[in-house]
């Protein structure tokens, strides 16, 4: 009797132990507003560490990657990559332009497993096959 609530514990916490976390840069995933005026706004994005999950599709690695709290491309045979953006209130008047400056990035090599697109709550994932667009 003593050992089924162990079990059922460590049952509970498998998932959890099945994500590896990665970490790519010094402190921890954000997006922050470094300035902002009438004319420009200026965010600063901060990626510290993010998970990958390990995925066996048709007897080959892959691996499905998240960010905490963030959401996920969700179109299906393509790339299931993680997203992270902000929204910021833009004049109805303004003449955009977008400029990337200061980036800093690490590379890596890893197989990133195809969404299986945007599911409704009554689709069983498990019942949903992996495809791979022709851009894999």
């Amino acid at each position: 009797m003593r050992c089924v609530p162990i079990i059922i514990l460590l049952l509970a916490l498998t998932p959890l132990l099945a994500a590896e976390t990665v970490v790519v840069g010094a402190g921890v995933n954000a997006a922050e507003v470094i300035s902002s005026t009438g004319t420009e706004t200026v965010i600063q994005f901060n990626l510290g560490e993010y998970e990958k999950n390990r995925v066996e599709i048709e007897g080959e690695e892959w691996f499905q990657v998240s960010l905490r709290k963030e959401g996920k491309l969700l179109d299906a045979g393509y790339p299931e990559l993680p997203v992270m953006n902000r929204s910021i209130i833009i004049d109805d008047q303004a003449r955009m332009q977008l400029e990337v400056f200061d980036l800093e990035y690490v590379e890596t090599e890893l197989p990133i497993a195809p969404s299986k697109g945007n599911l409704t709550r009554d689709i069983d994932p498990a019942t949903v096959p992996f495809t791979f667009d022709a851009m894999y």
